[in-house]
């Protein structure tokens, strides 16, 4: 089940990706944003096929918040024209992300990847705040671009060099 539940939710956003990719304005602004969305797309999928395993499925909050961050990733593709809203909606997508890891915190075992995700969604939120100021000070495509080389560098580490989604983590 779990397999499938990742396979489907995957698949949904890359179907609105693509739906997304033929509303494009201009694909000199919007293709930072498009390479970050499906970064992020590879990386949900890894983290829902991990997290669906250890987080108990009767917990209503995970539940609920579960559903709040799909409508966030489909409505993050709809604005692959708008950087701020972009951005705007992927720093309100980590914080939630983030708070949905800090409500598991004592309702499940493997408290050291709870914290461990709980720290890597935080630097999202700090990572959109930064782009954010570049955005409203003028500086959109640096800071575009910074959004994809730092998150770029950071999933290869979290997803190659040092997995994030393991639970036999080196002590």
């Amino acid at each position: 089940m779990n397999k499938i539940k990742t396979n489907l939710v995957t698949l949904i956003f890359i179907i609105s990706t693509i739906y997304n990719l033929y509303n494009i304005y201009s694909f000199k602004t919007s293709l930072p944003i498009i390479i970050f969305y499906i970064i992020l797309i590879i990386n949900t999928y890894f983290s829902i096929n991990f997290f669906s395993k250890i987080i108990p499925k009767n917990i209503l909050s995970q539940n609920i918040v579960d559903i709040i961050l799909f409508t966030l990733y489909i409505l993050l593709s709809f604005s692959f024209n708008v950087p701020i809203m972009f951005v705007f909606m992927a720093c309100i997508f980590f914080t939630i992300a983030t708070i949905k890891y800090v409500l598991l915190l004592g309702n499940m075992n493997h408290e050291k990847v709870l914290k461990k995700k709980i720290m890597i969604d935080s630097s999202g939120i700090i990572l959109m705040q930064i782009v954010l100021g570049l955005i409203i000070t003028n500086y959109q495509t640096f800071g575009l671009w910074f959004l994809v080389i730092v998150f770029a560098i950071s999933n290869f580490y979290l997803l190659l060099l040092k997995p994030m989604y393991s639970i036999h983590e080196p002590k």
